[in-house]
């Protein structure tokens, strides 16, 4: 029990100790079943004055701090393009035969990315004490019913868009359970409008906050949507004001600030296998979209119609990662280039676009080289 005990540690410079050369590579990956578990040691831990995390996650969670080698799932934000990225999940599920929280040990994602990855994270009842995720294709089935409605009806007010849809969206898979009520752990990211600052929300914090607020508010795009007053549920943390998480990006990756928290979260990682999934980008970046680019801050629904450029952080994570980073970012049609756009004909082309894309040569790469390192870090055994 006491593995599960975790004090953060201070955060390291994000890729120290990443790659050993000398080192081999660690094939196996122990992780614990609720039934290790004996009585004497459960009546220990219900006795010894358990942590808020502890009392919260007894031995649901697949969760060792103790794993030198992590598998992150990074997805981009993106509106109701975040159709593309779910269809290539799909498609892993697909392949693998495994539930998407079962090929990571952590996901994370802002705006629409953190919608999905809490989503493929969240249990679908967290009452019983075997928890069963969601699959994609339900997610998937969830998203083209909701993502329609979203932006159907634009209003006069402080934001252009009522958010009722999009929690009714929220609503169908998250409900009244909190962010810590995870499969795996998982990492969302919002703004703060009062230091405009990026707010990272992990599985693992200290204090606990609903599922549905952070999702709302890592979704709460300026102009576009109303912020979001996010408060703990224990009531004894200040309250936040939250925008959308990708405001202050140029682009909508969230990875970096993701690796940050994982090495946190997993204090004695050594290796971080990474899969980015983005959210569609055309042939080409405009002069327009540079500048747009540039005040990002102040305009980002429309950088989000127009975002038909590589994140920054492709490069960068690249060269740093080597083989342990795959990007995943379909090349899209410019006229199915728009965040809000929830119409039924472009779901549907984006998804039938990126089903393309996976099937080509450039895409057909990527997706193997993600299969690869799903199939290098997934040799793990079940102590019995």
């Amino acid at each position: 029990m006491l593995f599960l005990i975790v004090t953060p540690a201070t955060a390291q410079n994000l890729f120290a100790d990443h790659i050993n050369p000398e080192e081999p590579r660690r094939k196996t990956r122990y992780i614990r079943k609720s039934t290790v578990f004996s009585s004497v040691l459960l009546a220990l831990a219900i006795s010894s004055s358990p942590t808020n995390a502890l009392k919260r996650q007894i031995f649901q969670k697949r969760y060792d701090p103790n794993l030198e080698e992590v598998r992150i799932l990074s997805i981009d934000g993106g509106g109701t393009k975040g159709v593309i990225p779910l269809t290539i999940l799909n498609q892993l599920e697909i392949q693998t035969g495994k539930p998407i929280c079962e090929n990571f040990d952590l996901l994370g994602g802002t705006s629409v990315g953190c919608i999905l990855s809490t989503g493929l994270s969240a249990p679908k009842d967290p009452t019983q004490k075997i928890w069963q995720p969601y699959s994609s294709q339900e997610l998937l089935d969830i998203f083209q019913e909701t993502a329609p409605k979203i932006f159907s009806k634009m209003r006069v007010g402080s934001s252009l868009y009522d958010s009722s849809h999009l929690e009714e969206l929220v609503d169908k898979f998250l409900g009244n359970t909190t962010f810590s009520q995870s499969l795996i752990p998982r990492v969302g990211l919002a703004l703060d409008e009062t230091t405009l600052t990026t707010r990272v929300f992990s599985s693992e914090d200290q204090h606990d906050y609903l599922a549905r607020d952070v999702v709302l508010a890592s979704s709460a795009v300026p102009i576009l949507f109303p912020k979001v007053q996010l408060s703990a549920v224990d009531k004894a943390h200040p309250i936040y004001t939250l925008l959308d998480g990708a405001s202050l990006s140029i682009s909508n990756d969230p990875a970096a600030d993701i690796i940050a928290k994982t090495r946190e979260i997993y204090p004695k990682a050594r290796r971080f296998s990474i899969v980015s999934l983005g959210n569609g980008i055309t042939n080409k970046r405009n002069d327009l979209n540079k500048f747009l680019g540039l005040t990002n801050i102040f305009l980002t629904p429309f950088s989000l119609v127009l975002n038909d450029y590589e994140s920054q952080n492709y490069e960068f994570l690249s060269k740093i990662l080597g083989d342990d980073y795959v990007r995943i970012n379909p090349t899209i049609a410019k006229e199915n280039n728009n965040a809000m756009n929830g119409h039924h004909e472009n779901i549907r082309a984006l998804m039938q676009q990126t089903n393309d894309y996976l099937d080509s040569p450039e895409g057909s790469y990527r997706f193997n080289k993600l299969l690869e390192l799903i199939k290098d870090n997934n040799s793990y055994l079940i102590k019995n």
